[in-house]
């Protein structure tokens, strides 16, 4: 009886050992900015600035953050992503960054207002 015993606990044991496996928890990464209050009037600003989308291409849009391994081979991590894809983020923190410099500027994202006036102080931005 006391055989029987020590393989029940023993086949409990192993048992138990092969269910816990360790899962890593997946991370979210997202560019540290301050917030600001973005809000502008039409009237006081000299042009306008519209930033198109950031394009970036193969493996570094990716959401899983790419490392650059030996033999430049790029391998994008499975645990740790960024929040949203990169290209928006960098639109995003572009705008905001240009918004807060330029202080005279409406900095806008997307589809451009212009009006007949606006014509001469139209810029737009690409990269």
């Amino acid at each position: 009886m006391n055989y029987k015993r020590c393989v029940s606990i023993a086949a409990v044991l192993l048992l138990s050992a092969c269910s816990q496996t360790s899962f890593s928890t997946i991370e979210y990464y997202q560019f540290s900015q301050p917030i600001v209050n973005m809000q502008r009037l039409a009237e006081n600003t000299q042009a306008q600035l519209r930033i198109n989308t950031v394009q970036l291409r193969g493996a570094l849009n990716n959401r899983g953050i790419a490392m650059v391994l030996e033999n430049n081979r790029v391998n994008a991590a499975n645990y740790h992503l960024w929040s949203e894809s990169p290209d928006l983020m960098l639109t995003a923190s572009a705008h905001q960054q240009l918004y807060t410099e330029l202080d005279n500027w409406m900095v806008i994202k997307g589809l451009p207002v212009i009006t007949d006036l606006d014509q001469q102080s139209y810029y737009e931005l690409e990269y």
